[in-house]
């Protein structure tokens, strides 16, 4: 008898694994939307280092390239966007003589990536 009993016990835990993962298998895809497209002057490449997410719910990063210095192509920012996408450039690199606060920055905020 215990045999038995302990052997519909595994059934029991492999018919909820099952079950879980045929319910993660079935759900439905998300859909991606684009927040924003960076125009140079917004900035532009946010493509090194990840997004961080502040503690006031805002995404923030960097840009290699765009900003209001370096013309044509910009020094590089740090930014802030809401997630409604709203875009608030917190710094342009390159503001002071001989670009002594930096310039195109090639890392994320976190300076890791």
């Amino acid at each position: 008898m215990r045999n038995a009993q302990g052997n519909r016990g595994w059934a029991a835990v492999v018919a909820v694994i099952v079950t879980a993962l045929t319910a993660a298998v079935a759900a439905p895809a998300q859909t991606f939307t684009t927040l924003l497209d960076f125009n140079s002057k917004n900035g532009g490449y946010p493509y090194f280092g990840p997004l961080v997410q502040g503690t006031d719910g805002n995404l923030y990063g960097a840009t290699t390239y765009g900003g209001n210095n370096c013309p044509p192509f910009g020094c590089g920012t740090i930014f802030k966007m809401s997630p409604a996408g709203i875009l608030t450039t917190i710094y342009s690199f390159c503001q002071q003589a001989g670009c002594a606060d930096g310039t195109e920055p090639y890392a994320g905020i976190d300076g890791v990536s």
